[in-house]
């Protein structure tokens, strides 16, 4: 946080700029082409959030000549319908050859003006490209890279969305978008830097690029009552609506539950590198600030679609002390879904899931893109209890976590023993685990814990380099009491934890560890 406040206030101008163009840009699309509202809105029972979009993702066939039948044989008149008062529908236009036209070129055209940035006002060493530099890139092999972690990893994955939601913005389906953000990310690793094109790059861009495309476009349309924030969510989306004249199609879904969150507690770092000189380090801050957003988009439960990300979390996290920052992204959006075992008070879901998360720490460093077989429950029993459990059996594509060594700066860089990489790049196993049982008179109980057993990418190793496997964890367990109106009041504990082991370079061990007060509201 404190790097992107420096960069703020040096910029401010800046700053203030993109946010009049922000302004001028939504009004303007606004005005272009109006959208209808739709009806849906947040409600509350029995301290629950529930949509009052009763919509479901699965519609099935209705035979209206069966139900008039029924409906004749119980002697009841049946009356003409009022077209007159029907509601006005969103009209679904389908894509054609120049929506592919638009899509491609919108892409291509964000990766020239992010170059023309690069080369122009942040003068990069790698945006002055040549021939010569594109030839190169045609014609070697593609490398895995070590580029900074926020720009791999975070960087990479929000220019991916761009590539993705020009697709969207155009119509196309899911899978169209997705090929859109591949060939984005493709022409800019060939065309658009002087540096060898990297395999993370392109699987980060890609991945990571889908998902946040996705649910960036869906919440472009959810909070359209908001245009500045709109905006910021999908410039793409409302530079498309300018360019056509007329906005994307609306997708079919809103925001199911949504809460925020203020924290404040105090934290501890601990490190052991076995035999390493620099082993023991511990820093203890006893205060820090924090700020997030949960949000859950369409109902999680007893859902069966074919339509990807009708259903999507997203947890969002900021905090802040001295010397310390950190910025926590998890995500998780369905691919498809089918609902078992229903029952009155019990609904299930189960399917494919796509998950990008990423940690960015002046401590630490996590990413992962990865697929999931999910599960998601819902159950309402007796006296107003209510218990929600998920898990997710993932297969990570790709993983980033810091190789500490470097990183931290515990140890110093660059000295002869000491491998020359920032972190690893793996690839493994893992899941996520999430409980709560919660009651109005006795609050809410939750449980959250990922698990990643990863191993590293030997072609991704310098020279020299030392491949191992990494155990990950990190979670929470907390609770909470609503203390007035939807406002409650809690206590958390949270750990990250990595133990690393490694082929000759020296073990790790890190252990973060957290303890906040929140006050968080439920909308």
């Amino acid at each position: 946080m404190m790097c992107v406040y420096n960069y703020f206030k040096k910029g401010k101008k800046l700053f203030a700029l993109f946010i009049l163009c922000s302004l001028l840009f939504s009004l303007v699309a606004e005005e272009a082409s109006p959208l209808v509202p739709q009806e849906s809105s947040i409600g509350i029972t029995d301290g629950s959030l529930i949509s009052s979009d009763t919509s479901k993702s699965q519609e099935y066939p209705v035979d209206s000549s069966k139900e008039a039948e029924s409906v004749l044989s119980e002697g009841v008149t049946l009356q003409p319908p009022d077209f007159q008062n029907q509601p006005t529908l969103p009209q679904i236009r389908k894509p054609t050859p120049l929506n592919h036209v638009l899509a491609f070129g919108e892409a291509l055209t964000s990766n020239v003006a992010l170059a023309l940035i690069n080369r122009y006002i942040r003068k990069a060493p790698y945006a002055y490209i040549s021939w010569d530099s594109i030839y190169k890139n045609l014609t070697n092999p593609w490398v895995w890279d070590q580029d900074e972690f926020a720009v791999n990893h975070f960087g990479h994955p929000y220019q991916g969305s761009y590539y993705y939601i020009a697709g969207a913005a155009n119509n196309l389906p899911f899978w169209e978008s997705a090929l859109v953000t591949i060939t984005g990310s493709a022409t800019w690793e060939l065309f658009a830097e002087t540096e060898t094109p990297s395999y993370n790059d392109i699987i980060a861009t890609t991945m990571g690029g889908i998902a946040l495309g996705e649910i960036l476009h869906r919440l472009h349309f959810a909070t359209k009552s908001m245009p500045i924030l709109s905006f910021l969510l999908s410039p793409m989306d409302s530079i498309n609506t300018l360019i056509t004249g007329k906005p994307a199609n609306t997708p079919n879904g809103s925001i199911y539950a949504m809460d925020t969150t203020m924290l404040f507690g105090f934290m501890a770092d601990s490190l052991t590198i076995a035999g390493n000189t620099y082993s023991g380090e511990k820093i203890f801050r006893p205060f820090y600030l924090g700020a997030g957003i949960h949000l859950i988009y369409g109902d999680p439960y007893a859902l069966v679609t074919t339509t990807p990300f009708t259903h999507f979390t997203l947890n969002l996290k900021g905090s802040i002390a001295k010397d310390y920052y950190d910025v926590s992204l998890f995500t998780d959006g369905v691919l498809l879904s089918f609902a078992p075992w229903e029952r009155k008070n019990i609904k299930t879901t189960m399917g494919l899931t796509l998950h990008y998360d990423a940690i960015i720490s002046s401590d630490l460093n996590y990413s992962a893109n990865s697929l999931a077989f999910t599960t998601k429950q819902n159950i309402n029993l007796p006296h107003n209890w209510n218990i929600q459990w998920n898990t997710h059996l993932n297969w990570i594509l790709l993983s980033a976590s810091d190789f500490y060594f470097l990183f931290s700066g515990v140890v110093p860089n660059p000295t002869p023993d000491v491998e020359n990489r920032l972190y690893d790049l793996g690839t493994g196993l893992g899941t996520k685990l999430y409980f709560s049982v919660s009651q109005p008179l006795f609050g809410t109980f939750s449980f959250f814990y990922l698990f990643n057993a990863l191993w590293t990418v030997k072609p991704s190793l310098p020279k020299g380099g030392s491949a191992g496997n990494s155990l990950i964890g990190m979670g929470n367990v907390s609770y909470e009491h609503k203390i007035f109106g939807n406002t409650s009041l809690g206590i958390e504990y949270s750990s990250y934890l990595k133990n690393a082991h490694y082929e000759t370079a020296d073990n790790t061990f890190e252990f973060n560890q957290f303890l906040n007060f929140f006050v968080r509201t439920r909308y």
